[in-house]
């Protein structure tokens, strides 16, 4: 495997490795947020950046396709989806047969992309995260090549660019790891920083001038809000509010109602919170939020830990019991936009259709904790963990840098509503990447 016309054929294999899943699925799977997307397509909710538009077009793109060619646009978009995430994986594996002189390190990295169920599942699943983690991908092959003291400034601005276009929360990642690689690398990072730089700079201008101008509106501010409504409807909970504090934070919601509190999913309460009111009254929350920071810090502590606590925590527990949230999501939703055709499950394979769903409901792990970890939302967490142990008893410090985004992206979630398999899905591609570059020589 040392010539690039294998490159093709390891794409092929890939695929080919993952289309009886999607069988089994056909004609995919319509779930998470693509619902709201296509509330946005089809002109029934204002369309705005709250879903990445640049993911909102591709699949408005495939429904414009559906329509000339008369194939249901769930089927483009999984079809298109798994070629484009089989190239860029089969990419990684063509670099190590290059690279390495190993004839197994290929091997395992195509059977650990090819035949992983996380992944085989996730390469037709309709969530942002699965495009965004193909471009994850390539900037961190980048961010590596860097480390080694060479890297493609041109592939680096893209996939830096695309990272942000794909997930609305990687501009925070790209901005911190800037400024990061500038104070620990200084003059030497000095071209590579100006490329992240010119990337954000890039995502800046499309998100502020060039989306207004096509009509999108602007985000909500209630995702960024998620810890600081579950800590402060906790305090309250738990009785730690006085009547006069627990009516200005009532409030802040819609309807007199917090909504449910949950521990493990704040979007439960995030659903009722009023933006109008919060524009309002912006002071008087914050002036809230610190007060109940001051009187009942444990407790702030104890519902931010529970929150999000999956991403880090190396013991397994049953996901869906803990969050109401499925374990990968594999249902269709009920389709209720006008304009958009539904469409019913029809598998292909219905016997490897019920054991994937065994899989993908958790169902499969209860009482194994060992598969509970190695297939758990944290296991891409403790990788990452393990290799930066090891490269600083190593004292391999210039390795260092390219395992930061993953952790910084992790951070991102740690502020988010609730944990998810779908969040952590480009952590799990750049595992092969992260595991030769911090255990071995090899230059890529």
């Amino acid at each position: 495997m040392k010539s690039r016309s294998n490159y093709p054929i390891i794409i092929l294999i890939i695929f080919l490795l993952w289309l009886p899943v999607y069988l089994a699925y056909f004609p995919g799977v319509f779930s998470y947020d693509i619902l709201v997307q296509a509330q946005m397509i089809m002109g029934t909710d204002p369309f705005t950046s709250q879903q990445p538009v640049l993911h909102t077009m591709f699949f408005k793109l495939c429904i414009g396709l559906g329509n000339l060619t008369g194939i249901k646009s769930i089927v483009i978009y999984s079809i298109a989806q798994m070629l484009v995430l089989a190239a860029f994986c089969a990419y990684i594996v063509n670099l190590f047969s290059e690279k390495s002189e190993s004839r197994i390190l290929p091997v395992l990295t195509i059977i650990f992309y090819a035949l992983n169920p996380v992944i085989s599942v996730f390469s037709f699943s309709t969530c942002k995260n699965i495009l965004f983690g193909a471009c994850f991908l390539m900037f961190i092959l980048e961010v590596v090549r860097f480390s080694q003291g060479i890297y493609y400034a041109p592939r680096l601005f893209a996939f830096s660019l695309l990272g942000c276009l794909l997930l609305n929360n990687f501009i925070y990642v790209l901005v911190v790891f800037t400024v990061i690689t500038l104070l620990f690398y200084k003059k030497k990072a000095k071209g590579f920083v100006t490329v992240l730089f010119c990337s954000a700079a890039a995502y800046l201008v499309i998100s502020l001038a060039a989306y207004p101008a096509m009509g999108v509106g602007r985000n909500n501010s209630k995702e960024m809000l998620s810890v600081p409504l579950q800590q402060l409807v906790y305090a309250r909970e738990s009785g730690c509010m006085s009547p006069e504090d627990e009516a200005s934070l009532l409030g802040f919601f819609d309807g007199s109602d917090y909504g449910y509190f949950q521990f493990g999913n704040a979007d439960m309460i995030k659903t009722n919170f009023s933006e109008s009111a919060y524009a309002e009254k912006k002071n008087l929350f914050w002036a809230l939020y610190r007060n109940y920071l001051y009187k009942c810090p444990g407790k702030y502590a104890y519902a931010f830990i529970r929150l999000n606590f999956p991403l880090w925590s190396p013991i397994g527990f049953d996901l869906c019991d803990y969050t109401m949230t499925g374990y990968i999501e594999t249902q269709s939703y009920d389709i209720r936009v006008p304009g958009y055709e539904g469409f019913e499950r029809k598998s292909v394979f219905p016997g490897l259709y019920g054991i994937y769903e065994r899989f993908t409901s958790y169902s499969l792990f209860r009482g194994h904790p060992v598969w509970e970890f190695i297939f758990g939302i944290s296991l891409p967490f403790w990788v990452n963990i393990i290799c930066m142990i090891w490269v600083i008893l190593k004292r391999w410090y210039g390795k260092i840098l390219p395992l930061i985004p993953s952790l910084l992206l992790t951070g991102t979630y740690l502020l988010g509503p609730l944990s998810n398999m779908r969040y952590v899905f480009p952590c799990i591609l750049i595992i092969p990447l992260m595991i030769v570059h911090s255990f071995s020589k090899i230059d890529l």
